[in-house]
């Protein structure tokens, strides 16, 4: 997510020019703007249904504890938002809370290779995430070839959920599903996100 691009260039959905071989954009000013789907179920029951956009926008540099340099991610929600930091070790992206001890929310290993699969978050973790493929897939009206599909069971088996996620070269997250599990978990919300439009710098 770390790695730069050249001073000045920019790319949108809009624009055809190749800027960068760069994986995972992690820049200030990279925007992403996707459609949220959040199914509510109880039992069998499906109890509830909303729909939303979400921006998810870099806004910022700061150092945390330690001296390490992190970007702000800024998530936009109706009527709130939230913020996470985005540092790199070595070939690990992680994704921390904005909490004062910044804990682990989520990492990708890159470049991403198929077959490939680490712990997905902190916790139990008894299972890791694994890039299961490489393949097409097609978003609203946008198809993005050659994406990488990770999939994975995270968390405890009481309290855990699975993960289904979609990057594309160059782009970053097309698509997820999360999908909650586990015994004590008596109200999921099984969420997709789905990319509408992005600007990365």
């Amino acid at each position: 997510m770390l790695l730069l691009l050249a001073a000045g260039c920019r790319k949108s959905n809009n624009d055809s020019k190749i800027v960068s071989d760069e994986i995972f954009p992690d820049k200030v000013g990279d925007t992403w703007h996707y459609l949220v789907y959040d199914t509510t179920t109880g039992g069998n029951q499906t109890t509830g249904f909303s729909q939303y956009n979400l921006d998810v926008s870099i806004v910022g540099i700061t150092t945390l504890p330690g001296g390490v340099m992190a970007t702000i991610w800024k998530y936009q929600f109706p009527g709130f938002s939230d913020t996470s930091f985005v540092i790199r070790k070595g070939d690990t992206i992680q994704f921390l809370d904005n909490s004062i001890n910044s804990s682990l929310i989520k990492q990708y290993v890159i470049p991403f290779s198929v077959n490939s699969s680490w712990p997905y978050s902190s916790g139990c973790n008894l299972s890791e995430i694994t890039v299961i493929e490489r393949t097409g897939i097609r978003v609203g009206q946008t198809n993005f070839s050659n994406s990488f599909h990770l999939s994975g069971g995270v968390g405890c088996p009481d309290r855990g959920f699975i993960v289904d996620e979609w990057f594309a070269d160059n782009i970053g997250l097309v698509q997820s599903y999360f999908n909650p599990s586990g015994g004590f978990i008596l109200s999921t919300h099984i969420v997709k996100w789905a990319l509408l439009s992005y600007n990365l710098k």
